[in-house]
């Protein structure tokens, strides 16, 4: 059920201007929405999901560029894992920074339970800007599935 949750393709075309390493530095914010309006209908009781994302590399650019092309969604086969926000937790954000080498990546959002629909803001800062052509969301499947 996993590698059907919505799939974020972000290409980090350079590294960051002062990094003597050729690192690029990439934070990643995950948001749950309408969590406030959860809890005041829940008489004040926690409401967030347990959520996390993972951030993976894709391993070969024809991939990438066949799906930034045609939506197609990439699988374990064709990634490589970076890193994880960390372990699934309930809470309405989690973020994350990583250091990592220019390249196209994947970051996939999910929740601990499985089937569990909901919105979500997906934020992602670099310190090169990153143009709407480098950024894709793949929508093989159409659910909304955290």
């Amino acid at each position: 059920m996993y590698w059907t949750n919505p799939q974020f393709l972000i290409t980090l075309k350079d590294h960051d201007p002062d990094d003597n390493e050729h690192m690029a530095t990439l934070i990643i914010a995950l948001l749950q929405k309408y969590t406030r309006e959860k809890r005041t209908n829940n008489r004040g009781e926690p409401c967030e999901e347990y959520i996390q994302f993972r951030l993976y590399r894709i391993l070969n650019d024809k991939d990438a560029l066949n799906a930034k092309t045609h939506g197609k969604y990439l699988y374990a086969h064709q990634l490589e894992r970076c890193g994880v926000s960390g372990p699934y937790i309930n809470q309405r954000e989690v973020t994350k920074r990583f250091r990592t080498q220019p390249g196209n990546y994947l970051i996939i959002p999910s929740c601990y339970d499985e089937n569990i629909s909901g919105e979500f803001l997906l934020r992602v800062y670099t310190e090169n800007p990153i143009s709407e052509t480098d950024c894709s969301i793949l929508h093989e499947k159409n659910d909304e599935i955290l």
